[in-house]
């Protein structure tokens, strides 16, 4: 596909008056591509150590969708005033965020991370009521809950439940991190394109692990580790996850908001089981079973009937 072929593909995609059916259609694709992200990345760090996967999929991304949005010819500019809260964006996530995990897992299992970092959508209703006054209905926090107590049942499974005081602040700061991310997004979402708003991202935040690549791992990097098939899976994170997923990704929060897309993340580690049983052959257990189930009924009454929300702009600082 021509670079300007997938620009029209991209315009139709996030066309502004898509229906919220598409929307979830599209926000289920972009889950699925980030859960199988984990088996991408478990071949890559044969190879690689986590700090220079990101560091590749979040340059190439950017070189991508500087291309996508240079044939798009659509001019579309940054308020001087919105560069500080571009440069916070990218750096609340992904970079401290990837710190913040990266990190973390040193010290924690990846079991508990998990079920950490599916506190996510439980915790951003919270300063999204403070900001953004938006209600739930008693049946949206049901499902939250439910989403969340499903994902641990998945992740629980013959796993242990491992960790230091340092991993759980260090996974905790990745959290925050996250929520910080969500808040400038969903401000910026309701003035740019998904297309300029990652692209900014991610060039900010690969600008951002520049130095720290080079000071740790540029000298340990071997040309005969860049094989074809690292490099197929490098763009393929490039291209889907770090470019596709996070462009639908801003889209879904535009149009049905933070809270309810972040939830939708608990279909992530669903996915990534479902992968794993098909792809690398691990097995799918009862627990694991019935915490899919649950993570997608608690999903389907997390986002029924809308909650009470006021539609109103974050009024930051200029």
């Amino acid at each position: 596909m021509k670079l300007a072929e997938v620009s029209f593909v991209l315009r139709l995609f996030f066309w502004s008056k898509m229906s919220k059916f598409i929307t979830y259609i599209l926000a289920v694709f972009a889950m699925a591509v980030w859960g199988f992200s984990f088996i991408w990345e478990k071949i890559l760090l044969d190879s690689f150590s986590p700090l220079s996967v990101i560091f590749f999929r979040l340059g190439l991304s950017a070189i991508i969708l500087s291309v996508i949005v240079f044939f798009r010819k659509k001019n579309e500019v940054i308020d001087k005033y919105d560069y500080k809260y571009f440069f916070l964006m990218a750096f609340a996530e992904p970079f401290c965020y990837s710190i913040g995990e990266v990190f973390g897992l040193n010290y924690i299992s990846a079991s508990l991370a998990s079920i950490l970092i599916s506190l996510i959508p439980v915790i951003t209703p919270i300063f999204m009521f403070i900001i953004y006054k938006e209600r739930l209905t008693q049946m949206n926090i049901f499902g939250i809950i439910l989403s969340f107590t499903g994902v641990s049942l998945i992740v629980m499974d013959r796993a242990k439940l491992t960790g230091t005081i340092l991993g759980i602040a260090l996974m905790s700061f990745a959290i925050i991190s996250a929520i910080i991310y969500g808040i400038i997004l969903k401000h910026l979402s309701n003035k740019y394109s998904g297309l300029l708003i990652v692209k900014t991202q991610n060039l900010i935040a690969s600008i951002l692990f520049l130095p720290l690549f080079f000071i740790f791992d540029f000298k340990k990097i071997q040309i005969s580790d860049f094989t074809v098939s690292n490099l197929s899976i490098i763009f393929l994170l490039a291209f889907l996850c770090s470019s596709i997923g996070y462009v639908i990704f801003s889209q879904t929060v535009r149009k049905i908001g933070l809270t309810k897309a972040n939830l939708l993340t608990n279909l992530i580690p669903v996915f990534t089981t479902i992968f794993a049983v098909i792809f690398i052959s691990e097995s799918m257990s009862l627990m694991k079973s019935i915490g899919i189930v649950v993570v997608f009924l608690g999903l389907y009454l997390s986002q029924k009937n809308e909650g009470k929300i006021h539609k109103i702009s974050l009024n930051l600082p200029r």
